[in-house]
């Protein structure tokens, strides 16, 4: 672990913006394409952990790219959920801004203002995500390998 006794060191926390070949390759579901999407989820790390040396931040990481997005995320490493998408459920995490902000949420958002289909729990739940963390640890080192950070 990289420590300091002379400055406080810099990292960040949370998911930064994927780009959008990234985001396109994510969205091709066909099997056949997989693999495509695994060289750009590589490159892109190796990019975003290349930049976060630039600018300097100490404790890198891979922007949290391998990861579908903040709820799906979970869902889709464990078992026991099934998802329920005739039922949409308010998107009460949004806050009031959904309120507020309607005609924002509207354009830019709208399941902030429709609700979004939830999931019930059907079995026990179990951690399953063991080969997408490999894969994601993976693609961090590898990219921190090929840049100069500790």
């Amino acid at each position: 672990m990289k420590r300091s006794e002379q400055r406080i060191l810099t990292t960040h926390v949370g998911s930064l913006i994927r780009p959008k070949t990234l985001l396109d390759a994510a969205k091709d579901r066909d099997p056949a394409h997989r693999g495509a999407y695994e060289r750009e989820l590589k490159g892109a790390v190796a990019d975003v952990v290349s930049r976060q040396a630039k600018a300097g931040i100490d404790v890198v990481n891979d922007g949290e790219f391998g990861k579908s997005g903040w709820a799906n995320y979970s869902l889709e490493r464990s078992s026991g959920f099934e998802p329920r998408p005739d039922k949409l459920y308010p998107a009460v995490w949004l806050g009031r801004d959904r309120i507020r902000f309607a005609d924002f949420m509207a354009a830019e958002f709208p399941r902030g203002t429709v609700g979004t289909p939830g999931h019930a729990c059907v079995g026990p739940i179990a951690y399953q995500g063991h080969a997408s963390v490999r894969r994601d640890l993976d693609n961090l080192r590898s990219a921190a390998a090929a840049t100069e950070v500790e």
